[in-house]
């Protein structure tokens, strides 16, 4: 299952499975034709003959290359722009899109039933009529269409907008779901137990990490069954996608029963079934991974090469949409056993240091613009608004340290002025 899972993450998965099912497709058409038991089920025009299907799966096979050499060709071309122009971080948004990865697919399908049925044909007699032919100008028909779709695709990737867009519509439906889940199941909580101080305080045993690597999630239901068969308390060291390294805690296990019998790490060696650690961040589960590429794509566009603070305001407004969302949702989630027993304890980054974090680097570089600075304290205030007194407490905190770099930057005149509207409307929403 962990195997098929990091199959799944990689770019060639979906392109391979698509060429395997072409080469099934050509095998179970040339069997089809050398029984002929299908003439009846359709029109005459998708028949040929095997010369004339000779000729075609030529012409197709040839075609058909060109065509994927093109789109691998664009691909190529579109990470090297959304390198250089947006982050390496988004590489993957592309790459590991799933439109992407199909069209490129049906591509390489394509030529391969063609290549494929190509060779088979040198078994049937001449003169007799085949099929396959047929369907490799259909599917050759439909790759024309899909690669003007490809084109479209293409062309609205590249823009800045729609890419900002589709990142932070993808948080937030990460954020929403996790949260629907906790909501749904009484399993599962965002506020502890009373009695769980004095459960932390005993001495824990501590499974290292066995390889390095980006903690891409962890199989919570295993881990809650594994807690309650042994009757521990699991607490992850790690967050999600953060770094772990060979032999670093990545587990705290506290004995909930208290036997006395000391115990080792070797006897929970099997609990690092249970976490999922590859060679890159999870962008499918990771929020931090995408509040960072916001703030890359925003540090690029108020960079002196770039200059576009309309972009970077564009980045901090949905940075502050996405933090409003969070709130103190995911800071640390609880899951409980059938028995109402505490069993897992799952580390996240705190909601202050999510705020920190996804602003401190625009701070630093975006200072001396006026419309970076408004889109920080709108971003603060948007979150601010929120009727909960530890968000509104943390945003006050934090909006110090922004009105703090104000003054010393002593604008004047009407910059003065309209940041003063921005404070007193964020100081009016906080609580310090």
């Amino acid at each position: 299952m962990k195997f098929y899972r990091q199959l799944r993450k990689k770019a060639y998965f979906i392109p391979f499975t698509y060429s395997v099912f072409a080469v099934v497709l050509a095998i179970v058409v040339s069997r089809l034709d050398s029984g002929f038991v299908w003439a009846q089920y359709l029109p005459d025009y998708l028949f040929t003959s095997v010369e004339l299907g000779k000729t075609l799966f030529s012409v197709l096979t040839g075609s058909l290359l060109t065509m994927t050499t093109i789109t691998f060709s664009t691909i190529m071309v579109v990470l090297t722009m959304y390198s250089g122009q947006f982050s390496p971080r988004v590489l993957q948004d592309f790459l590991e899109n799933r439109v992407t990865l199909r069209i490129l697919g049906f591509f390489m399908g394509s030529f391969v039933y063609s290549i494929v049925s190509l060779f088979l044909l040198k078994d049937k007699a001449s003169g007799t009529l085949i099929v396959s032919s047929g369907i490799g100008v259909v599917v050759s028909i439909l790759c024309l269409g899909i690669f003007a779709y490809f084109l479209h695709h293409v062309a609205k990737s590249i823009q800045i907008n729609s890419l900002i867009e589709r990142i932070t519509r993808e948080i937030i439906e990460l954020v929403e779901s996790k949260v629907r889940e906790i909501r749904a199941y009484e399993s599962i909580k965002n506020r502890p137990t009373e009695d769980l101080g004095s459960c932390l305080d005993m001495e824990p045993t501590t499974v290292k990490s066995d390889r390095d690597g980006y903690v891409q999630g962890f199989d919570e239901k295993a881990l809650v069954a594994y807690g309650q068969k042994r009757n521990k308390l699991i607490k992850t060291e790690k967050m999600l996608g953060e770094y772990a390294e060979e032999d670093s805690p990545i587990f705290r296990i506290f004995d909930l029963k208290d036997s006395g019998r000391e115990e080792s790490e070797n006897d929970f060696s099997e609990i690092l079934e249970y976490v999922f650690i590859g060679e890159e961040r999870d962008r499918e589960k990771d929020v931090d991974l995408g509040l960072s590429k916001l703030v890359e794509i925003a540090l690029r566009a108020i960079s002196p090469s770039i200059n576009d603070p309309n972009t970077a305001a564009f980045c901090i407004d949905k940075i502050g949409q996405i933090l409003k969302k969070i709130g103190y949702e995911l800071e640390k989630v609880y899951y409980y056993d059938e028995d109402k027993n505490l069993r897992l304890i799952v580390e996240n980054i705190s909601f202050e240091r999510l705020l920190f974090m996804s602003y401190f680097q625009i701070k630093n570089y975006g200072m001396d613009d006026v419309s970076i600075i408004a889109a920080l304290l709108d971003s603060l205030s948007e979150i601010a608004e929120l009727k909960n007194y530890f968000i509104k407490r943390a945003v006050g905190d934090f909006s110090g340290y922004i009105i703090m770099e104000i003054e010393k930057r002593n604008f004047v005149g009407l910059d003065a002025e309209y940041l003063a509207e921005k404070v007193n409307r964020l100081e009016e929403l906080t609580i310090k």
